[in-house]
C-alpha cells in the first residue's frame, strides 16, 4: 500500500512522470477536496493534474507523519513551490486502495496561507523531520475503541487536543472564521491501533471573523477538513487538522446568493 503512494507522490507528481497513474490509479479513481469530487482517471483525473503541473512545475512534498492501516495511508505533509510561485503550505492526503491500485483520495490543503505567502512574499518555515524512510511504516490493524474516540471527537467539532496543530499553525495565516457548529459530514475515517485519519465537513453558522467576503452573520457555511490523530486514555491527545478556509468562503458567498 505505501509503495503505491510512494510512486504516486514520487514519481507521478514530483518526478512528472504521469503515466505511472495508468499503471497504479484505478480507472474510476476518484479525488475530494475543497467541497467536491472528480471522479475517472484518464477524463478528469489526470488532465487536472497535467494542468497543476504545468503551473507548479516545482512541486516538492515534506512528509511529516504518516498512519498506515488495512488498505488506507494517511499522510500530513508540506507542499513546497519555488516558481514561478514560492509558497509551503501544510496538506493531508488519504488515500484509499483496492486490488492493487489507488480508487480514491480525500485531501485538504491550507490554500489560505498559501495564497497569503503567495501575496505578500513571505514564505512559512518548513520544519524537516528527522525521521526514519516514511515509506518504511507497517500497516497497523483497525481498533474499535480508537475509532469510538474519534467519532466522538469529530461530533464535538472543536478540534481539541493537547498536541494540536491546525493549518499552518498560524505561522503566516492565523486568522480564522468564526462558525457555529451543528453537524459534520464524515467522508471517510480509518483506525490503525491507537491512530486514526479522517475527511469531513462541518456544517455551521457564520458568526464573523476573515474570509467572510461580506457575507452576513448567520450565513450557513461549510468548512472542508482533513487530519490525523492519535488516542491516549480514551482521549485525543494529538492532531494534525488542515482546513480549507477558501472554501468555507465560497460556500458562504453561495449561502447568501441562495
Amino acid at each position: 500500500m505505501t509503495s503505491l503512494v510512494q510512486r504516486y507522490l514520487v514519481d507521478g507528481i514530483m518526478g512528472k512522470d504521469l503515466a505511472v497513474f495508468g499503471q497504479i490509479l484505478h480507472p474510476d479513481y476518484a479525488f475530494t477536496s475543497a467541497g467536491g469530487t472528480i471522479s475517472g482517471r484518464d477524463g478528469a483525473y489526470v488532465p487536472m493534474v497535467r494542468d497543476y503541473l504545468a503551473k507548479e512545475p516545482t512541486i516538492d512534498v515534506v512528509i511529516h507523519d504518516v498512519v498506515v492501516g488495512d488498505g488506507a495511508v494517511a499522510l500530513w505533509v508540506t507542499k513546497r513551490t519555488t516558481a514561478p510561485r514560492t509558497a509551503a503550505w501544510p496538506a493531508i492526503l488519504i488515500y484509499l486502495a483496492h486490488e492493487g491500485r489507488l480508487v480514491h483520495c480525500w485531501s485538504e490543503q491550507d490554500w489560505a496561507s498559501h495564497r497569503r505567502q503567495v501575496r505578500e512574499g513571505v514564505l512559512a518555515p518548513v520544519v524537516l523531520d528527522a525521521r526514519t524512510d516514511p515509506w518504511l511504516t507497517t500497516p497497523v490493524a483497525a481498533d474499535a475503541s480508537t475509532e469510538l474516540v474519534a467519532f466522538e471527537w469529530l461530533r464535538a467539532g472543536g478540534w481539541q487536543a493537547d498536541d494540536l496543530v491546525l493549518d499552518d499553525g498560524g505561522a503566516i495565516s492565523p486568522e480564522r472564521p468564526e462558525l457555529a457548529f451543528d453537524r459534520l459530514t464524515l467522508s471517510c475515517c480509518f483506525t490503525a491501533g491507537d491512530r486514526f485519519a479522517f475527511h469531513a465537513t462541518q456544517h455551521g453558522r457564520y458568526l464573523g471573523g476573515p474570509r467572510g467576503r461580506g457575507a452576513p452573520p448567520g450565513s450557513y457555511a461549510s468548512l472542508p477538513a482533513a487530519g490525523i490523530g492519535t488516542v491516549r486514555d480514551g482521549r485525543v491527545v494529538q492532531a494534525r487538522v488542515v482546513t480549507d478556509r477558501t472554501a468555507f468562503a465560497r460556500s458562504l458567498v453561495s449561502s447568501a446568493s441562495s
